[in-house]
């Protein structure tokens, strides 16, 4: 199976930790920004060119921050298998202790196993045989010499179902059990023909597995794999404690839909929220001062921001309890002036204090 990365440059933490000692003060008007806000900056090591994403229903400056607990899922593990398990052969049912997590799984002998699961890292996760078979046919490392997601581009929509309507399909699926899903972030159009040519199978160190190949190919195997935020009151959320350890944007909740419905769902950090008090945001020029006070001045290391954007991210608490707090996202490009490197990453800054965000 193909294995998609994307490197983080912030650095590992024991904890949850937060930079920039004075961070920057709230301030009494919020801009007004648009969808055609941008920041423009240039100092020394450091360039901003960035395009501004501000959800509406934040731009008055101000958002409700979120407690969130694990959902309760084990009451509908009956509904749950009925869903996703239905022609399974044996599907066996596994609890974690007396909690809310649980896994429904099926390993027949024909190999077409299916894995359904809401962890302990409060994860939704359905793995099948087919996913696996669409994984080995995709890369999407930019920079690898197998990059191959143009590929799955070209066209927008399969015969079996509008991209619009599969978009709407997936998302319903997923509220009912109580995860919100905004518009896609990504969007790969895997028809069958393209998956066929580009299959690799191969296992971790790239040798060949033939034998793990999908044996038949047709159209009842087009597939749409979407990559989305979940959202929360028309904010989009992100998982910074997943997404610095490599995952490309969106990467922590994907979908893939077939003419015979859902094969594959990983959704990570799903909780039931509880809405708290509203806060105060700081401006993304002020986020910007910020990112200076960290990175200006690192004379071998050069920063380069084209996106800034507001988001939730979910923060790690205690005994699965997390927070949904406001932060700005840096999609930032790091490249060396010694060495010759270059890496992509998030940098996130805390939308209230201003301070540097992190987690290990």
């Amino acid at each position: 199976m193909k294995k998609i990365y994307r490197v983080a440059a912030v650095a590992v933490m024991s904890q949850y930790l937060l930079f920039s000692g004075c961070g920057a003060e709230t301030s009494a008007s919020f801009p007004v920004y648009t969808d055609d806000s941008r920041i423009e900056r240039q100092e020394e090591n450091v360039t901003v060119h960035a395009d501004l994403s501000v959800p509406e229903t934040a731009r008055d400056g101000k958002v409700s921050w979120a407690k969130g607990t694990p959902l309760n899922l084990i009451r509908r593990k009956d509904e749950l298998k009925e869903e996703f398990m239905k022609d399974a052969v044996q599907p066996q049912f596994s609890q974690l202790e007396d909690t809310e997590f649980f896994s429904w799984t099926d390993y027949p002998e024909d190999g077409t196993w299916k894995v359904l699961a809401y962890n302990n890292s409060c994860n939704f996760l359905f793995y099948t045989r087919e996913s696996e078979y669409r994984s080995a046919c995709i890369e999407l490392l930019a920079g690898s010499e197998n990059y191959n997601g143009d590929k799955y581009q070209r066209v927008k929509d399969l015969e079996f179902m509008t991209q619009e309507d599969a978009v709407s399909y997936v998302q319903e699926e997923v509220e009912k059990y109580g995860i919100s899903l905004g518009d896609p972030v990504a969007v790969y159009v895997m028809d069958y023909q393209t998956m066929q040519r580009e299959e690799d199978a191969t296992d971790l160190d790239g040798t060949p597995m033939p034998d793990q190949a999908k044996p038949e190919w047709s159209s009842e195997d087009d597939t749409y794999y979407f990559f989305f935020y979940q959202e929360y009151h028309g904010m989009p959320v992100m998982y910074h404690m997943y997404s610095q350890q490599g995952f490309l944007p969106g990467e922590e909740a994907t979908a893939m839909l077939t003419k015979n419905g859902m094969i594959d769902i990983n959704i990570q950090g799903c909780y039931d929220w509880e809405e708290q008090d509203e806060v105060s945001l700081i401006s993304a020029e002020q986020a910007v001062e910020t990112f200076l006070q960290n990175y200006q001045g690192i004379y071998d290391t050069k920063y380069q921001v084209d996106q800034i954007s507001l988001m939730l991210d979910i923060v790690p608490g205690v005994d699965n309890t997390v927070k949904l707090w406001p932060v700005w996202v840096f999609n930032t490009e790091i490249s060396g002036t010694q060495e010759d490197y270059t890496l992509n990453c998030e940098i996130v800054i805390d939308a209230v204090d201003g301070r540097e965000m992190a987690y290990g």
